[in-house]
């Protein structure tokens, strides 16, 4: 990074609104520190405004509104990182989640991901955003299909979107996942298949609207811990790199347990760290200069959270 170029670092909208609620309760001084200065940005779910499976153009107004008078209230700036629903996994209801590599829904996605490049390009506009909007999107989880069955539905649902989102100022910023140590449950867990998706879908272009978003915590756990590994596979990636998710794994747990924990980098963090200088050198990166602290809160009633 050259001294001139400045990282907006943001949070998750799930943490904030955590924080908001509970933290004045359990640690009204450090909560209330917080919100007051580090959470004046913050990667937003889009869930949380927008009922992305209610088609009626109602919604969209009322997710505008919701996006607004919050800026209003906390002194926001405009948002400019938002993220789609996540993975169905475990008790998460049906509104925060889906999986694009279902063939299922291969239609019902097609469509979703048009209209809501729609509407972050109408947020781009009424808000008066000159950069393109980063959404970050979850490629699926395999279930009984070869890898490769995944991976082509996944493509398929967002290849159709990539039009729109171009006119709309999107870019579909395609995320690295990983749960557990050695995942393999996950399209895209890998840095070939995220490669692979990217390669179909143009993301090699500097101006194509898909690219990649870097999970370190994820590539860890799927690379099982090593970082050697994770930053000879990540090499060919940084090119298409638009946003960072800083955050640590725990990687001293049972194979069949969660590593994915959302920890904070502590200073003997050197994987994470070494990470995080080199996908700074990305290209590409340097346009956007956005990356998401992705951590829990440090109160221990929280981190269940």
């Amino acid at each position: 990074m050259t001294s001139g170029s400045r990282v907006s670092i943001l949070f998750p909208s799930f943490l904030v609104g955590t924080l908001k609620v509970f933290g004045p309760l359990l640690a009204p001084r450090v909560a209330r520190g917080f919100l007051d200065t580090h959470g004046k940005q913050r990667e937003v779910f889009l869930p949380f405004f927008y009922h992305w499976l209610d088609e009626r153009p109602r919604a969209q107004d009322n997710a505008l509104k919701l996006i607004r008078a919050q800026m209003r209230r906390e002194r926001l700036p405009a948002p400019r990182v938002f993220h789609s629903p996540y993975l169905g996994r475990r008790f998460t209801p049906f509104r925060y989640w889906r999986n694009l590599a279902d063939p299922t829904y291969l239609r019902h996605h097609i469509t979703i991901l048009q209209r809501e490049c729609r509407f972050l390009g109408r947020l781009r506009q009424e808000f008066g955003i000159p950069q393109r909007i980063i959404y970050v999107v979850h490629l699926g989880l395999r279930g009984r299909q070869r890898p490769a069955e995944a991976l082509h539905t996944a493509i398929g649902a967002l290849r159709p979107a990539l039009g729109e989102a171009r006119d709309q100022g999107v870019i579909l910023a395609i995320e690295n996942v990983g749960d557990r140590l050695g995942d393999t449950d996950h399209v895209g867990g890998t840095f070939d298949e995220i490669e692979d998706a990217l390669g179909a879908l143009g993301g090699g272009e500097p101006d194509a609207p898909v690219g990649w978003t870097f999970d370190l915590s994820h590539a860890l756990l799927v690379y099982r811990g090593d970082g050697e590994a994770v930053r000879t596979r990540m090499a060919s990636l940084l090119p298409s790199l638009v946003h960072i998710h800083v955050n640590a794994p725990r990687l001293n747990v049972r194979d069949n347990g969660w590593g994915d924990r959302h920890e904070a980098p502590a200073e003997m963090s050197r994987d994470v760290w070494d990470l995080l200088r080199l996908a700074c050198t990305s290209t590409r990166f340097r346009q956007f200069r956005t990356l998401t602290y992705e951590v829990n809160w440090a109160v221990t009633p929280l981190k269940s959270l």
